[in-house]
């Protein structure tokens, strides 16, 4: 498994990862809310998310930073995703 610094943006349809070092462009198309399967978080201070999908291509990452956010992202990709439905 490669590790690359990226950032996250979760938006009302999808999930992008963007590129630090290319001005936050959109590396590959964004991961669709609605092929979200399944969430995992380790219940350390590592703060690892792993965002399962129904095609098994399966989104590691974590949080750099000092406070909690991983609460705070699962609610919000919880509530996106009853949008959906």
């Amino acid at each position: 498994m490669k590790m690359d610094e990226r950032a996250i943006v979760l938006t009302e349809q999808s999930i992008y990862r963007l590129d630090p070092k290319k001005n936050f462009q959109a590396r590959k198309p964004g991961i669709p809310l609605s092929e979200v399967i399944g969430v995992s978080v380790t219940s350390g201070r590592e703060q690892l998310i792993v965002v399962h999908t129904s095609y098994n291509h399966d989104l590691v990452f974590y949080i750099q930073t000092k406070q909690d956010r991983v609460g705070e992202f699962v609610g919000y990709l919880v509530r996106l995703q009853n949008k959906l439905q």
